[in-house]
């Protein structure tokens, strides 16, 4: 009877001890007590709490497991066992454990409660929904089941239902942090970001250690654009509270490439890498900064080896086709890598845009005009959410001229056969040959054209038409002798050819002639008052004589005449910076990028101007813009560099060849 008496009186001090916080203390009372009656169930099952409470989660289901054998129908047992299981993430055999203590006592409302929660871990979403409705039908007042069902019915995707249910956790527990953060991941899951900042914020207040809250709130900044609060989220709350969480350091680094610090970006994608060296996520976030800095080879290797962990992300492939388009040699391989996204994603619309822009560099103009239309059916508004028409309409153009060559040449074979029974249809040979002269220069196939121009001319001596498209060839290729002889035949023979005497002026200022080249724009001028080309070209010989005054004054006849002469606004800003007024030089650049905004001179233009007034950010991001339109363009790379070095950081903006991953809510 006092050995009895010395073993309650030990357990019922380790249980005092317990409640004071002295595990180490309670353990060895509760030894004491086991060394007394080994097989004393109470002492085994409150050292087993002891064990589980101080972290030693294995020695915990020791004692747990000798208290069953015990005490085979104790369902606390059966439930704190449960909730080591749990910790350990043995779900399964959390589950086995409440569903025991449940057949024991079916109202043992933390047994069901937990097991709903092991229920959620294992994606058993709706068993778990069963759980918490029995929790609640025991205790209606029940607010973290009414906050965990709500967490059930939000993962699958009955948002509603769980904002009912959060709504109802908060209602009888206004501190259910848990609450306010799932409600506020629904909010976000909505797109409702503001109000998800605002349940967060709560939550926050509530557990400033909440760090999966503080992921949620980075997500929702990301989203309204509040990136460097995005990044203060990931770095004084997710990565302090837990440094070695991959997913943070991916999505803090994803935060700082979107405001142009890419060096932490980087760093962060390393540690990212370092802490989980399978991160497919990490290398391809890694190699979109490699790429947006240019060091296009490690971006390849990154994305590279993206794809051999995770070889069915067609993002990955279109990105390192993206990288591989930037080398000349290489239109072979991003073809390729465009076909494997495509592959895996059938309605990857840019995949296919850019696919045809390969194919349009490689000259192949079918596979490109499918490409692009087929980008267009499947997003009949690709081109405009993409800012990508001009991009579109280049594409089809290149193609569309070479069907025209085609088209010409048939025409040429008809009238030829026509020739040949009636002389008299000279004329329209002439034109066939004329056409197809143009398509053949719209392609910058100059030598073929000229060839064409030369059969037109050799039929009728008399073609103003000829001779003048033929000195555009020749001037295109840098023969200007020949060029102006042409000029001077075509005006010879049509003595009010605006366009001759323009193109002709054109000629006299490249050569330095430009008291010529005034007088032939003027005479083309009083031909074609309205005539934008002549006005511009007019105003660039005044600038190159130091007459900024008369050149702004053509480039403003020229926007007059036509608002959308993207080039008038260029020249003009140029004027304008040079003469100290920048502000007026950034507005006509800015005017002529919404006009064209794949003309790289623009950019760098601006990108300039920027610079001139310290703004070394938005200069970085535009010549970063004219980088990528001419990536064979030096001096805008040492543009560039030089910003960056007075930025002494980097930084751009994201392009659409730039397919941030891994913002991870939850």
């Amino acid at each position: 009877m006092a050995e009895n008496n010395e073993v309650r009186e030990s357990v019922e001090q380790g249980i005092a001890l317990m409640n004071q916080g002295d595990v180490n203390a309670a353990i060895a009372a509760f030894d004491h007590a086991i060394n007394i009656a080994p097989d004393d169930s109470d002492a085994y099952f409150n050292r087993g709490n002891a064990h589980y409470y101080k972290g030693d989660y294995s020695n915990a289901i020791a004692d747990f497991n000798r208290t069953v054998a015990i005490a085979p129908n104790d369902e606390l047992v059966r439930q704190n066992r449960g909730n080591t299981y749990y910790i350990k993430g043995e779900y399964d055999r959390a589950i086995a454990d409440y569903t025991h203590a449940l057949s024991i006592d079916p109202n043992l409302a933390v047994a069901c409660h937990n097991r709903g929660l092991a229920y959620t871990e294992i994606g058993e979403y709706n068993s778990a929904i069963a759980d918490y409705d029995h929790v609640i039908s025991i205790n209606p007042n029940a607010a973290m089941a009414y906050a965990y069902r709500g967490i059930a019915y939000a993962s699958i995707g009955e948002y509603d239902k769980a904002m009912v249910d959060y709504n109802h956790a908060i209602s009888i527990n206004p501190n259910a942090g848990v609450a306010y953060r799932n409600r506020g991941l629904v909010h976000a899951e909505m797109g409702e970001y503001n109000r998800a900042i605002v349940d967060l914020n709560r939550a926050l207040d509530i557990d400033p250690n909440d760090d999966v809250a503080y992921r949620i709130r980075a997500y929702a900044y990301v989203n309204i654009g509040e990136y460097e609060k995005a990044a203060a989220d990931y770095d004084r709350g997710a990565i302090a509270i837990d440094p070695n969480d991959a997913v943070t350091y991916n999505n803090r680094g994803s935060a700082y490439a979107y405001i142009g610090e890419y060096a932490k970006a980087l760093a962060d994608f390393d540690r990212a890498i370092v802490i989980d060296p399978n991160d497919a996520v990490a290398y391809h976030n890694r190699g979109n900064i490699h790429s947006k800095m240019s060091n296009r080879d490690k971006a390849i290797a990154d994305y590279g080896r993206a794809i051999a962990i995770a070889p069915n992300d067609a993002v990955t492939y279109y990105n390192r086709g993206c990288a591989y388009i930037s080398y000349i040699s290489e239109y072979a391989k991003a073809i390729a890598d465009f076909d494997r996204a495509i592959a895996i994603d059938p309605n990857f619309a840019i995949a296919y845009f850019k696919r045809g822009l390969a194919y349009v560099m490689m000259g192949d103009k079918d596979k490109a005009l499918a490409d692009v239309n087929r980008a267009s059916d499947i997003d009949p508004n690709y081109n405009e959410t993409n800012n990508n028409w001009e991009n579109t309409y280049y594409i089809k153009v290149k193609a569309e001229n070479y069907k025209a060559i085609a088209e010409h040449s048939k025409v040429i074979a008809e009238h030829s056969r026509a020739i040949a029974i009636d002389p008299n249809n000279a004329v329209a040979f002439v034109m066939a040959y004329i056409s197809r002269g143009l398509a053949q220069a719209e392609i910058g196939e100059y030598d073929r054209a000229i060839t064409d121009y030369d059969r037109a001319i050799s039929i009728d001596p008399d073609s103003a038409e000829a001779y003048r498209n033929r000195g555009l060839a020749y001037a295109e290729l840098g023969e200007r002798g020949r060029a102006m002889t042409d000029y001077d035949h075509a005006i010879a023979i049509d003595p009010n050819s605006a366009t001759a005497y323009r193109d002709r002026g054109l000629i006299y200022a490249e050569i330095g002639e430009y008291a010529k080249a005034l007088a032939d724009y003027d005479r083309a001028i009083s031909i074609n008052p309205n005539d934008v080309a002549a006005y511009r070209y007019r105003g660039s010989a005044y600038y190159e004589i130091g007459n900024d005054g008369k050149a702004i004054a053509d480039y403003n006849r020229a926007i007059e005449i036509d608002p959308s002469d993207d080039a008038a606004h260029y020249y003009r800003g140029h004027i304008y910076a040079e003469i100290g007024n920048v502000d007026r030089a950034i507005a006509d650049y800015s005017r002529a990028i919404a006009i064209n905004p794949n003309d790289a001179a623009t950019y760098r233009a601006r990108g300039l101007a920027y610079a001139d007034i310290g703004e070394f950010k938005k200069a970085v991001a535009d010549f970063d813009r004219a980088i990528a339109i001419d990536p064979s363009d030096s001096v805008t790379d040492s543009n560039r560099a030089s910003a960056i070095e007075a930025l002494a950081a980097p930084y751009d903006d994201l392009t659409d060849m730039q397919l941030y991953r891994g913002i991870d809510g939850e």
